[in-house]
């Protein structure tokens, strides 16, 4: 999974996610952002279970997502979008990154032995 930003400063770039992303002004932040209206630890995306959630940190401006204030720990789905500050970024899945367990199984042939 991965968050592009598709409206404000920086549009394009894309950040791949890990288990817990903080989005923010840090330098630590794993999608950093260079917003002033963005908060240092602003909000914080959680991947796993099957699921990817959003919540919002007690960021001064807030976080949306598909025009709803994320005011508790929410579901964020394929194609979600998420205001923060000037830019809206995109819940997108990474080209390749297929699920291991629903791709269908392949036959290969084993040498013989003997």
């Amino acid at each position: 999974m991965e968050l592009v930003v598709v409206a404000g400063p920086d549009q394009g770039r894309a950040f791949q996610l890990t288990a817990q992303s903080v989005i923010g002004r840090d330098p630590t932040a794993t999608v950093h952002l260079t917003d002033e209206e963005v908060s240092r630890r602003h909000a914080i995306v959680s991947v796993g279970e099957g699921q990817v959630t959003i919540e919002d940190l007690g960021s001064f401006n807030g976080t949306r997502m598909n025009d709803r204030d994320v005011e508790h720990e929410m579901p964020l789905n394929i194609g979600d979008q998420v205001r923060l500050g000037q830019k809206i970024l995109e819940l997108r899945e990474i080209a390749g990154s297929e699920d291991p367990d629903a791709m269908r199984p392949t036959r290969t042939s084993l040498p013989r032995q003997g």
